[in-house]
């Protein structure tokens, strides 16, 4: 028995220091939560001798107790006989209310300011909505009194006791586990009303009562201002780049707007602002939180990309900053210069022909039915042109590698030294050019100067159909003046290689099958003819691939 009352007792002591954030017991004290605007709370209530006591009842702008609490005598309000204004429900009488401020903190009607002087005031609805959103809170009795604890970010607390509210000469729900305890804010509401803050045991929230009801009043702390906090005021960022600023601090509903949106334009979702940059100049985007009105600004700084090659000593690994640290190289196997085609191989083939068909391609015994498995991904294998040719650690590039460039590059579509290509941009600044190629079909090249395809290491995946097996070509990079995107093509074609250097960080992709997805329609040539299976039907006839099936119009 003696134990089980001295483990209790050991409990009671324990919430009892979990609760107090207190040096002493020289009431009030300044408890320093850790809230992101700096605001600091008091221990205790105006007229509590220590934190779990209730103290003392006001009605809001009123800094003395009374005996009675209704709008006959509440000190900013007066009767009327007009049965438009508020009708009280206990003398059935009608009353106007007088308006006394917007925010009454550290003001005359202040009673923390008036009862405890210059260093206090009345918290704004604001402070208790930073208290909820920032603060683990628990429901729990100190001293046989029931009541909200709060704990901040860097473990203090405050103790919110049950105090319920009074109204005519009683006081209601007060130490009820229930109901809990209301508080005044410093804020006005509309009329009769102002805003309040309510502790219970199932959640604290912050809503507006009849100001002439007695509340209690948790003071806090003067020589702090609502604030707006950003994650970043200063940004650098690249023509055709994006990077986002998040709101670490503030009261969810903002706007944000650049003062030049020709430089740079600025989106908001959430708690998030993406920055996009258009042009080289400046910008500023600003950003206000609408509760508080307080606002915040972002510096942009737009500059060109920066040129990559140091010098013509060809090739060169482009560090264009991508997470996995994969460097690309700034021309094509073969070619002596960014914007030149360079060599034109059939997937898997390390040498250059006169002819791209299947009747030439030596991985199969002259057609598509008879190809041989040289692997489901050629990288760095005896395959990969791109090793061959170059050694070192260069090798031909992966799907996974390719959405990376996607993923954090910005494309555009223009034209280096007369020739029309496709660049990329990457967090870095450094580019990467990778001009319109065009594929080698027989002993012809097509497409020159509209598109530029480029092999990747890796198949598509081999599937049946009625027993047919379907083996519909190897991945590409394909660039053009529309986008940059992913498609497939049969092996035998002429198509140039853009090497990579693999980086040491490995990122999560997608499963190659996963990229199978593209809805449009391609001939057997891997040209896109149709945005889409619906629109193939005025094709004329032939076989076609969709969705990486090849399918047959008559």
């Amino acid at each position: 028995m003696n134990r089980r009352l001295t483990i209790f007792a050991f409990l009671a002591i324990a919430l009892i220091a979990k609760a107090q954030s207190c040096p002493d017991d020289n009431h009030p004290h300044i408890i320093d939560l850790g809230l992101p605007s700096g605001a600091k709370w008091a221990c205790c209530n105006v007229g509590a001798d220590k934190p779990e006591d209730c103290g003392g009842y006001y009605a809001w702008g009123e800094t003395e107790e009374k005996n009675i609490y209704s709008p006959a005598s509440y000190q900013y309000a007066y009767e009327v006989d007009d049965s438009n204004a508020y009708q009280y429900f206990g003398d059935k009488k009608y009353y106007v209310f007088t308006e006394i401020g917007e925010d009454i903190a550290h003001t005359q009607y202040d009673v923390a300011y008036l009862a405890w002087g210059e260093g206090w005031q009345m918290p704004n609805v604001l402070r208790y909505e930073e208290l909820v959103r920032n603060c683990s809170f628990e429901w729990l009795t100190i001293n046989g009194l029931k009541g909200g604890l709060f704990t901040g970010p860097n473990g203090n607390s405050i103790f919110l006791p049950a105090t319920g509210y009074c109204i005519e000469d009683e006081t209601y729900f007060d130490n009820n586990g229930i109901y809990g305890g209301w508080y005044w804010s410093s804020s006005y509401g509309d009329a009769e009303f102002c805003g309040s803050f309510h502790v219970d045991s199932i959640i604290p929230s912050s809503f507006y009562n009849y100001r002439y009801l007695g509340h209690s009043v948790r003071p806090i702390a003067c020589g702090f201002e609502d604030s707006l906090i950003l994650s970043s005021s200063n940004l650098t960022i690249y023509v055709g780049l994006k990077k986002t600023v998040d709101i670490i601090w503030g009261f969810d509903s903002y706007t944000a707007y650049s003062d030049d949106e020709t430089v740079a334009t600025a989106t908001l979702r959430g708690n998030t602002i993406t920055v996009t940059a258009l042009r080289a100049g400046s910008a500023i985007i600003i950003v206000t939180d609408i509760k508080s009105s307080k606002t915040a600004t972002i510096k942009v700084t737009v500059e060109e990309p920066i040129t990559h090659c140091p010098n013509d000593d060809h090739p060169h690994a482009i560090d264009l900053g991508l997470p996995s640290g994969t460097k690309w190289a700034c021309c094509n196997v073969g070619a002596s210069a960014p914007e030149a085609n360079g060599g034109y191989y059939a997937w898997g083939e390390t040498e250059e022909k006169d002819i791209y068909d299947w009747s030439t391609y030596i991985h199969c015994d002259g057609n598509d039915e008879t190809l041989h498995d040289i692997g489901g991904d050629i990288a760095n294998s005896q395959y990969d042109v791109a090793h061959v040719k170059w050694d070192g650690n260069w090798q031909i590039p992966s799907i996974g590698q390719v959405q990376e460039l996607f993923d954090n590059c910005a494309y555009l579509w223009t034209t280096k030294d007369g020739i029309s290509g496709g660049q990329f941009a990457g967090p870095s600044g450094n580019t990467i050019f990778l001009p319109s190629s065009g594929i080698r079909l027989l002993g012809d090249l097509y497409y020159e100067s509209t598109y530029g395809i480029y092999w990747l290491s890796e198949r598509m995946p081999i599937y049946s159909i009625g027993g047919l097996e379907i083996n519909p070509g190897a991945y590409t990079l394909a660039v053009s003046s529309e986008n940059a995107e992913m498609a497939n093509f049969e092996y035998f074609l002429g198509i140039p290689i853009r090497p990579v250097i693999e980086g040491t960080t490995k990122i999560s992709l997608p499963k190659p099958s996963e990229y199978n997805q593209d809805p449009a329609v391609y001939n057997l040539y891997g040209i896109k003819v149709a945005d889409n299976i619906e629109r193939a039907s005025s094709l004329p006839p032939g076989i076609y691939i969709a969705g990486g099936k090849k399918f047959v119009i008559k």
